[in-house]
């Protein structure tokens, strides 16, 4: 389709063919535009071939989009691609030269690859160094400014390649930059130097296949063409976004000039995404260093993306952008007749809103505008933003995508979920049983936490039956090595536990066999739930469905990896790959396919070159994000290495040689750097510009926003796909009437929000609601109703009252124990543990005692501690030391499963610190001749309709005759006299003493659902002496002056006293109330002042059955 263009684009297809020259423009001015023009004016006027027309942009998306829109102009065959970065034309230029000279052909190394290799170089430097004696690592090699941590972190290894890069690109050799760094005091340039001549060209000289860094092949490809065996035939160059353009790709285009090529230059100095990565923004001032007599520079005058609005936004950003030898495209003003567009400024106190405000602009301009979602934008400052920003806005029902290469592949969950497949196949490897647990509840896998328990319990009592005594997570790891484990089990999580195990034999197989990376990678993806569960997921909408595309994303970019890996380096083994992977911390660009759903890309500046979009938001725009002042280069003097190869004058002003740069100039580089990226961004909607920041006492908003506003703009919050359009504004339209604040734009634009706003206005219409005071009106009510109606026959989800929580008939109203099944023997039993939790939230209980809780940490190692005082007490464990006592706990300790090494740790110290309180408690026993007459005992003992049943950690005679109660506690909470005396615990357990009820303990099947039988009374008719809470944390345990660890005793219960019938009466009342069919729940609770405790996790069922 052939564009309207103006009278200065008019000129730039008019020029000689024979001509070099530049065209500048504003942002949205129509360079591109003229760029395809231009080339289409070629090939159809003056019947240049498109072969002979090379076109480059300094960034592959930037290049696809090109690519498409001369496509969509030429409409012809072309025997390659009509546009691409200066890397790929270099890449092949340099192709051509080897093999003129009958060379090795180049391969290019990523900057991941590079960056593992000289990781591994430093680590082996480091080594080496020790093994000759020095007493810090490359003590011998590097300046003490580059200390060993320094030289272990990824900004060093990024700022050497750089230097490297740079050193190429000017033609310095290793030896001139050593003899540089000698004439002007730069340490670090010779060290740099040593490493670059020795250690990294002797890897890359080693490597097959002439593998080459991306700065060694753009010199290559300057050479081929300055010697005449490349670019032979081409009539014109033409550079888009030539402001990105790389000191190399600029020595590239210099040579293919001095052979008599015209080049045509298309940018703008004020709009620069790539300055930290070595942009040279002023070459398009400086083109008369590029050719040697150039036609005087075409400035482009109109803006025709966008209105006055914006454009004037833009242009107040770009005035503090330092000129880089350019500025008479700041004059460009909208194009007559543009509708001015809007610039809507958020300020939010904190992130969530902030998302939440512009996530409703993005459904504002989508349902109201009309706007595809694929027509929108969302831009951040950093890579690790976006992530958490595409997330947050999904939450907000906008649907997003990102692009893999904004993060580390090793980064990916996904990516660890098939390293540690891989891991867990390696021949002969030792499996830890928290791994495989880990693995068979990870993606691949698929089994949940209660599918995960199930199949613990099943392999745990089939073992028992067998006369095994493994624990459930070993059964678990020794089933992932023999799937016989887990066949002799019928259920569905051993089914699909059997299915992983079968998974990883075939991958064992495979590597014992010679496989490649990707085969190995094809086994796990096809053995996995990935291929059904993520084609089930795709197909759906919202944010599952949006997950599911970055999850396909992420294995499409594993995958090409592996292919790559495979392809250029077939002799290495897979574990080179997984340590390839897992050592590199630097994204990698891949060309594998991603999601091409309708959604709002979030990105960051770089991924918007050569892009326009109907509305973009720039966010998190925040004071130390954007602008980011950090100097670049610091490490190696990167301002200073500039000025000196350019032979300009030092950025200080006139300085002396080797002097340092003037912080405040470098720092004002560093800031028009951050100015033109945010030029870039902000000028890349058509129609509507949103700024966003959070500002609060603790997060201050970037000066930036000051400069996008002219004063204050008070944003309305807001905007789902075609089908769903038409449902929404009609409802909204009707339910507008009456509506409260639906004049000032508050509607939710989502059908979800919709739905939910409706039930819960509907639900206003019964007095009892809480939801207002003031019922609505009939008319409306009827309103509503007839909405949430056309919502249902819709098929939006929660709008059929059928769908609505709490609205279903109860399933029963009988209690959970009756009069019927007492006549039958059965009551309901009381737990003394949990009857305090009765007492505090009914409900709580009721939930905890069906479903019950979860397995932690804390109470892990408990029943270690635990299990330790059980053995001391039956005389198994008779050495009280410390160091015997802990060596008991060690053993077990496998069987704990923390969330990171750091944790574990720190739980093990605290164990030693408890089972040394322990050791020292024990042994003051002895040493006052206490007596053990009860370990673990148990009782069970009718209290009205209930029965009271429990287990008492230790019994003690003392040498009065009086029996004390014990029961260890291993939490850190202290607990005071106080709190001991009105311990409804301790009262239980001295209520079964007095009624002569505590048994010894019966050995059974630990993992036997039946009623342990009661063993022999424990000190019948003894007097009790009280009940002990004996604490063992260090922050918790009662310690005498001397050192000794005592219990904090309960008063004791007398029999037939006063108490004891207090206590029957508390335990009866809580068993009428245990044995009914409802329960009270708390709302208002402690944590309202604060007092954090677990009702909240109750909360959900006390939400009224209509709500949003």
């Amino acid at each position: 389709m052939r564009h309207h263009l103006d009278d200065a684009q008019l000129a730039v297809i008019q020029r000689p063919a024979t001509e070099s020259f530049v065209v500048v423009g504003a942002p949205g001015s129509g360079k591109t535009t003229a760029l395809v023009e231009l080339v289409a004016h070629r090939v159809e006027e003056r019947q240049v071939a498109t072969n002979d027309i090379v076109v480059l942009t300094g960034q592959r998306l930037a290049a696809n989009r090109l690519r498409e829109a001369l496509a969509a102009r030429l409409r012809r065959p072309t025997n390659g691609p009509l546009a691409r970065t200066p890397m790929s034309l270099a890449l092949s230029l340099a192709t051509e030269g080897a093999e003129a000279r009958g060379d090795v052909i180049p391969r290019l190394l990523t900057g991941a690859e590079q960056d593992r290799i000289i990781a591994t170089l430093l680590e082996a430097q480091a080594s080496d160094a020790l093994d000759s004696g020095f007493l810090e690592p490359g003590a011998a090699l590097w300046p003490n400014t580059l200390g060993p941590e320094v030289r272990s972190s990824r900004v060093f290894r990024n700022e050497l390649r750089d230097l490297i890069d740079r050193s190429i690109d000017a033609g310095i050799s290793p030896h001139d930059l050593e003899k540089l760094g000698q004439q002007h005091g730069v340490p670090e340039w010779q060290a740099a130097a040593r490493f670059w001549a020795t250690s990294l060209t002797d890897v890359l000289d080693a490597m097959r296949y002439g593998f080459a860094d991306a700065a060694e092949v753009m010199r290559q490809a300057t050479v081929a063409v300055a010697e005449g065996v490349a670019l032979s035939g081409v009539k014109v160059i033409v550079v888009d976004d030539a402001q990105e353009l790389t000191a190399g790709a600029i020595a590239l285009l210099t040579a293919a000039s001095g052979r008599g090529i015209p080049l045509v230059m298309f940018g703008n100095p004020d709009e620069t995404a790539t300055g930290f990565r070595g942009a040279v923004p002023r070459v398009l001032g400086r083109f008369d260093t590029v050719v040697s007599s150039p036609a005087e520079p075409i400035v482009l005058s109109h803006v025709h993306r966008h209105g006055s609005t914006i454009r004037d936004a833009v242009a107040r950003i770009e005035a503090r952008v330092g000129s880089a030898e350019g500025g008479t495209q700041r004059k460009a003003m909208a194009s007559p007749g543009m509708t001015a567009g809007s610039v809507v400024v958020i300020e939010k106190p904190q992130r969530a809103t902030e998302l939440a405000a512009v996530a409703r602009a993005l459904r504002e301009a989508h349902v109201r505008d009309g706007v595809g979602w694929h027509r929108m934008a969302v831009v951040v400052r950093q890579g690790a933003l976006v992530e958490s920003v595409a997330r947050q806005l999904a939450i907000h029902e906008v649907p997003t995508r990102t692009l893999v290469s904004d993060q580390a592949l090793r980064d990916q969950p996904l990516v660890r979920e098939f390293i540690a497949a891989l891991r867990l196949s390696e021949p002969g490897r030792a499996i830890a049983p928290a791994e495989a647990e880990t693995f068979l509840s990870g993606e691949l896998a698929g089994l949940s936490a209660v599918d995960a328990r199930r199949l613990r319990l099943a392999l745990r009592q089939h073992d028992l039956m067998a006369g095994g005594d493994r624990t459930g997570p070993e059964l678990v790891r020794d089933g992932l090595t023999n799937v016989a484990e887990f066949a002799v089990i019928d259920s569905a999580p051993a089914r699909a536990a059997t299915r992983v195990a079968t998974m990883l034999s075939r991958l064992r197989e495979q590597r014992a066999t010679g496989a490649t990376i990707e085969e190995l990678l094809w086994t796990a993806w096809n053995g996995s739930v990935l291929p059904r569960e993520l084609a089930t997921a795709t197909l759906a909408t919202g944010l599952v469905a949006e997950e599911a595309h970055r999850k396909l994303d992420t294995v499409l970019a594993l995958f090409a990896s592996a292919r790559r890996f495979v392809e250029r380096e077939a002799e290495r083994t897979p574990e080179d790959f997984i340590h390839d992977l897992l050592t590199t911390d630097v994204p990698e660009d891949t060309l594998a396919p991603s999601s091409s759903s309708d959604a709002v890309i979030v990105c960051t500046p770089p991924s918007v070159i050569g892009a326009e979009y109907d509305v973009v938001a720039v966010v998190a725009v925040q004071e130390g994000v954007w602008p980011n002042l950090r100097l670049r280069g610091q490490l190696f003097h990167a301002g200073r290495f500039d000025d000196l190869i350019s032979h300009s004058v030092p950025r200080g002003g006139n300085q002396a040689s080797g002097a340092a740069p003037a912080t405040t100039d470098a720092r004002l580089a560093v800031l028009h750097d951050e100015l033109r990226m945010f030029v870039l961004a902000c000028s890349r909607p058509r129609h509507t510009l949103i700024v966003s920041a959070t500002n609060s006492a603790d997060v201050m908003a970037s000066p930036f926003l000051a400069l996008v506003k002219e004063r204050e703009v008070v944003t309305s919050p807001a905007g789902t796909s075609d089908a769903e359009k038409a449902a929404a504004t009609e409802n909204e339209e009707e339910l507008g009437a009456g509506a409260p604040n639906a004049a000032a734009g508050e509607y939710p634009l989502s059908l979800s929000g919709i739905t939910g706003y409706a039930r819960r206005e509907l639900v206003r219409q019964f007095p009892q609601s809480t939801e207002s005071s003031a019922p609505i009106s009939p008319d409306r009510a009827d309103l509503l109703a007839r909405a949430l109606a056309r919502l249902a026959e819709a098929g939006v989800a929660g709008a059929h009252p059928d769908e609505w929580y709490g609205l279903a008939g109860l399933s029963t109203e009988r209690d959970i124990v009756d009069e019927a099944d007492r006549a039958e023997g059965i009551s309901v039993h009381v737990s003394p543990s949990r009857l305090e939790a009765w007492e505090r939230n009914q409900l709580g209980w009721f939930i905890d005692s069906t479903v019950g809780g979860d397995q932690t940490v804390a109470t892990g190692l408990g029943t270690l501690v635990h299990k330790v005082f059980e053995d001391v007490g039956n005389e198994l464990l008779t050495d009280l030391s410390a160091e015997s006592l802990w060596a008991a706990v060690d053993k077990r300790w496998h069987e704990l499963t923390f969330e990171a090494e750091w944790l574990g740790e720190r739980e093990r110290m605290r164990a030693k610190t408890m089972v040394s309180n322990l050791a020292t408690y024990l042994s003051g026993l002895r040493a006052r001749n206490v007596d053990v007459v009860g370990v673990e005992c148990s009782f069970s003992f009718d209290v009205g309709v209930g029965r009271l049943v429990g287990r008492i950690d230790r019994v003690h005679r003392n040498p009065d005759g009086t029996v004390t109660i014990v029961d260890l506690k291993t939490g850190r909470m202290k607990m005071t006299e106080d709190d001991v005396a009105e311990n409804v615990q301790l009262e239980c357990y001295q209520l079964a003493l007095v009624r002569d009820e505590i048994r010894e303990t019966v050995d059974v099947d630990p993992e036997s659902s039946e009623p342990r039988p009661l063993g022999d009374q424990v000190a019948p008719g003894a007097e009790s002496g009280g009940a002990g809470i004996l604490m063992v944390d260090d922050k918790a345990v009662k310690k005498t002056r001397a050192g000794e660890i005592l219990e904090v005793l309960q008063p004791a219960i007398e029999r037939g006293g006063a108490a004891q019938e207090a206590i029957e009466q508390r335990v009866a009342q809580a068993a009428e109330g245990m044995a009914a069919s409802s329960f009270t729940a708390v709302i208002f609770t402690r944590e309202e002042r604060g007092e954090f405790d677990s009702t909240y996790a109750k909360r959900i069922h006390t939400v009224s059955a209509v709500s949003a």
